[in-house]
């Protein structure tokens, strides 16, 4: 990965690189979870919706929450709403 001079700018090749390669899910991995549980997202955040519900299809004992008005940073940014 490449290394810039500033955080700001780091970061930001971080999450442009992210939204290019990932989330790479492996389904039959998910679908040996048989535990409870929660999957969160933040409907603010940069990954669209459709992985989050591809994951909660492949979790037999899950449910879902995607957030309004929240990120991939919302147990940092809220965490009573977390909790």
């Amino acid at each position: 990965m490449m290394n810039l001079q500033d955080a700001a700018s780091n970061n930001q090749l971080r999450l442009t690189q992210l939204v290019l390669q990932e989330p790479l899910i492996n389904e039959d991995e998910l679908n040996k979870i048989n535990i409870p549980t929660l999957i969160l997202a933040g409907k603010s955040y940069m990954i669209k919706s459709e992985p989050t519900l591809l994951i909660h299809a492949h979790i037999k004992s899950s449910s879902v929450q995607i957030v309004k008005g929240e990120d991939h940073y919302l147990p940092l940014k809220n965490p009573k709403l977390f909790n």
